[in-house]
């Protein structure tokens, strides 16, 4: 009878456990649905002004396999620190890399790195971001676009809000590149050749948000 009376408490506070999880499943959706939301409504009020207009659409490749919820792709729980010097250097990376892009392909760039600290690629942001042969806006020590070293006056406002915007947003766990597992790299098809472009295709699992393409493993 003791025994039986243990089995039936037992299965009782697994049950508990596991509503228990749900839960709190449910609660970090809703919590980055909210991030969102809000990122995306400050966003709005400044995108229309930056030097290229983009819609802040989300298109998937024509090989694209998805593997991930939507909610998988927003429920990121990032443990990763951002010094000011992180912050500066981060900034400028996301609007070399996609300045004239959407605030939802900003946030994936700022996703990116991010991921890479993760999977530790570097130590840090800065480390990440300044790593040789890693990106191409960053060079020899200074930040280019079009091979030519750019500060932070190279660009308009609106654009450095967006860019802030999103790297608040990727810092709080949203990452818009989920639905690949969260992408380790990104490129563009602007200054890629006929070939290097053709041999992109073979990547059986990328997404399209804006003028990039994300991915993490290249299979």
């Amino acid at each position: 009878m003791n025994e039986e009376k243990t089995t039936e408490a037992n299965t009782s506070n697994s049950e508990n456990g596991k509503s228990e999880d749900k839960g709190i499943g449910i609660i970090k959706v809703i919590v980055a649905l909210s991030l969102l939301t809000t990122f995306m409504g400050k966003a709005e009020k400044v995108t229309n002004t930056t030097r290229n207009e983009y819609a802040p659409n989300v298109t998937y490749a024509d090989n694209y396999v998805e593997t991930n919820s939507y909610n998988q792709a927003i429920s990121h729980d990032h443990k990763v620190s951002c010094t000011q010097a992180d912050l500066d250097n981060f900034v400028m990376l996301v609007l070399c890399e996609a300045g004239n892009q959407s605030v939802e392909c900003m946030t994936g760039v700022a996703a990116t790195v991010i991921n890479r600290v993760e999977a530790n690629f570097g130590s840090t942001i800065t480390s990440v971001i300044t790593a040789p042969n890693q990106f191409a806006t960053y060079q020899n020590g200074y930040f280019c676009v079009g091979g030519e070293p750019v500060t932070l006056n190279f660009f308009y406002d609106s654009q450095i809000q967006n860019a802030r915007i999103a790297i608040d947003a990727a810092l709080s766990g949203y990452d818009p590149t989920g639905p690949v597992g969260g992408a380790l790299y990104f490129y563009g098809l602007d200054g890629l050749s006929a070939e290097e472009a053709a041999y992109r295709q073979n990547i059986s699992q990328k997404m399209q948000i804006n003028d990039l393409y994300f991915y993490r493993i290249w299979d």
